[in-house]
């Protein structure tokens, strides 16, 4: 299990992309057991050992039919054009796709989540628990938690 929590284990990914994005999202497929191939005209220190240790599959450059026969693609090549066209590609062919230049449009949450005392009051209430156990949990999140108590 990587990345989405999917089993890339036998299965063909295309990582495009040379830098260190990349070279952490090959090296943890090509742990998980998948068959990596990175695409891109220049490699990281990290990417070139893994190709060199023969942990990863590597070409030059990028073109349409890379994706032939592949499961899951990421691209992180810092272009968001090149991570579009890519991402297209996919996507026509039904392949899954991340793009790592979707993070900086706002695609994913948030890290670390905002909590306040407000919100942790909303889950309280909602809550199940004896009122007991809930009195105790309540305070060891209000302690944890910044801002006024009320």
């Amino acid at each position: 299990m990587t990345l989405l929590g999917i089993d890339v284990s036998g299965r063909a990914v295309l990582v495009v992309g040379g830098g260190p994005v990349a070279a952490r999202r090959a090296r943890s497929l090509a742990y998980d057991g998948a068959d990596v191939l990175v695409v891109a005209p220049n490699l990281c220190e990290e990417l070139k050992e893994l190709r060199d240790s023969a942990a990863v599959r590597w070409r030059a450059s990028v073109v349409e039919a890379d994706l032939d026969g592949v499961w899951l693609v990421h691209t992180a090549t810092g272009h968001a054009r090149m991570d579009e066209a890519v991402s297209a590609w996919a996507a026509e062919r039904r392949i899954w796709c991340v793009n790592a230049s979707d993070a900086s449009q706002g695609t994913a949450p948030p890290w670390p989540p905002k909590r306040s005392r407000r919100s942790v009051r909303r889950a309280r209430s909602a809550s199940s628990w004896r009122p007991t156990s809930l009195r105790r949990a309540s305070s060891r999140f209000d302690s944890a938690l910044p801002g006024p108590t009320r």
